[in-house]
C-alpha cells in the first residue's frame, strides 16, 4: 500500500509539472520529499526503485514536451522557454536523478542505523524484563528460604527447650539437697536420659542443616553398591530389633546397578528409616526390607508392622519436627527430623521418596 501510494501521488505530481511548466517548475523538489517517505518506510531496493521511478516520470514529462507530443504550458514569471534547450534539459535531469540517487542512499542508512538502534533498544529492554523477572523469582526464592529459616529457628528453639528445662530441674533438686540421695540418683539418671535426647537432636540438627545449605557436590560423589550401604546399617540395627521381638527379613534382588552419590548420606537415610521402623515397632511383630531395580532406578522399600500412620498424616510425615499423636504416644523420645533428613538427601541426589 505504502509503494502504491507513492506511486500514485509521483504520477500525480508529474502530470502537475507538466501543467505547469515542466522543467521550469521548481516544484520537482517534492520528487525528493516521497523519496524521502519511501526511503524512511520501504526497504532500500526498494526505495531505489521508487528513485527510478522519479527519474523516469522527469524523463518522460521532459522527454514528451521536448518533441512536442505534448503541449509545453510556459511559466508566465520566466522570460525563457528552456524546455527545448537540449544542453539544459540534460543537466536539469541528471541533476534530478544524482539528488534523488543520493537521497535515497542518505535516508536509507540513517534509517538502517536508526532501526538497528531501535531493535538493540528493544533486545535491551526485552532482556532487562527478562532479568527483573529473575531478580523478583530470586527476591521470592530469598523470602521463602528467610521465612523457613526463621520457621527452622523457632521450632529450634521449642524443641530444644524441654530437654534443657528438664535438666535443669534435675539438678536444680539435686544440688538443692531437696531430694534424698536416693532419689538423686534416680533425678540424675532422667537427666541423663533428656541430655541423650538433646545429644541426639543436636546430632541430627547438625545432620539437617548440612543437608540443607550444603548442595550436592557430583565431584565427591562416588559409585555406591546400595545393598552393601543396606546391609551394614541391618547387622547395625539387628541387635536392637532382636532385643525388641522383632522380625527383621531382607530381600535385595542381584546384580543391581551402583549409585553415583555419597556413601554416608546413603547409611544416614537407612539408618533413619530402619531405626523408624524397629522404633515404633511392637513385640512380636516384623520389619521387611527391599531392595530391586527398574529400568531407571534402585528401588528400596521398607515396611513394618508397627503403629502405623493415618490418613490425614500422610503428606506431612517428611515435614521437620512433625510427630504423629500416636508416635508421641508410643514414644516420648524422637525429633521429627530422620524423615525430613531422608527426603532432603533423597531428593538432592535427584531421587523420590514416598509413604
Amino acid at each position: 500500500f505504502a509503494c502504491a501510494q507513492i506511486a500514485l501521488d509521483m504520477v500525480a505530481l508529474a502530470a502537475l509539472l507538466h501543467f505547469s511548466g515542466g522543467v521550469e517548475n521548481p516544484m520537482v523538489l517534492f520528487f525528493v520529499f516521497h523519496v524521502i517517505i519511501a526511503s524512511i518506510l520501504l526497504p532500500r531496493r526498494v526505495s531505489y526503485l521508487m528513485a527510478g521511478l522519479a527519474t523516469s516520470l522527469s524523463v518522460l514529462v521532459v522527454a514528451l514536451e521536448y518533441t512536442g507530443l505534448l503541449a509545453h504550458y510556459h511559466l508566465p514569471l520566466l522570460a525563457l522557454e528552456l524546455y527545448n534547450e537540449p544542453l539544459y534539459l540534460v543537466a536539469w535531469l541528471v541533476a534530478v536523478a544524482f539528488t534523488l540517487l543520493t537521497v535515497v542512499y542518505l535516508t536509507t542508512s540513517i534509517t538502517i542505523r536508526l532501526r538497528e538502534r531501535d531493535r538493540e533498544l528493544w533486545e535491551s529492554n526485552l532482556t532487562c524484563q527478562i532479568r527483573s523477572g529473575e531478580l523478583e523469582e530470586l527476591n521470592e526464592e530469598l523470602r521463602r528460604i528467610d521465612g523457613e529459616r526463621t520457621r527452622f529457628m523457632v521450632l529450634v528453639t521449642h524443641e530444644l527447650r524441654a530437654p534443657i528445662s528438664t535438666i535443669y530441674s534435675a539438678l536444680d533438686l539435686v544440688l538443692s539437697g531437696i531430694a534424698s540421695p536416693e532419689k538423686s540418683r534416680d533425678i540424675l539418671a532422667r537427666a541423663q536420659s533428656r541430655a541423650d535426647d538433646l545429644l541426639a537432636l543436636i546430632s541430627e540438627l547438625l545432620d539437617l542443616t548440612r543437608i540443607r545449605e550444603e548442595p550436592p557436590r557430583p565431584e565427591e560423589a562416588i559409585l555406591v553398591q546400595v545393598e552393601k550401604s543396606l546391609q551394614e546399617v541391618v547387622d547395625f540395627v539387628r541387635v536392637e530389633a532382636e532385643e525388641k521381638g522383632l522380625s527383621l527379613q531382607v530381600e535385595i534382588a542381584p546384580s543391581l546397578a551402583p549409585v553415583r552419590t555419597m556413601p554416608d548420606q546413603i547409611n544416614l537415610v537407612w539408618t533413619n528409616l530402619l531405626s523408624n521402623a524397629i522404633k515404633y515397632n511392637e513385640p512380636g511383630g516384623r520389619v521387611e526390607v527391599s531392595l530391586s531395580q527398574d529400568a531407571a532406578s534402585i528401588v528400596g522399600m521398607v515396611c513394618d508392622t508397627g503403629i502405623g500412620i493415618a490418613p490425614e498424616n500422610l503428606s506431612n510425615v517428611f515435614e521437620e519436627f512433625f510427630r504423629a499423636k500416636n508416635a508421641r504416644r508410643a514414644s516420648s523420645h524422637g525429633t521429627g527430623v530422620g524423615l525430613a533428613i531422608v527426603r532432603r538427601i533423597v531428593e538432592n541426589w535427584g531421587g523420590q521418596i514416598a509413604v
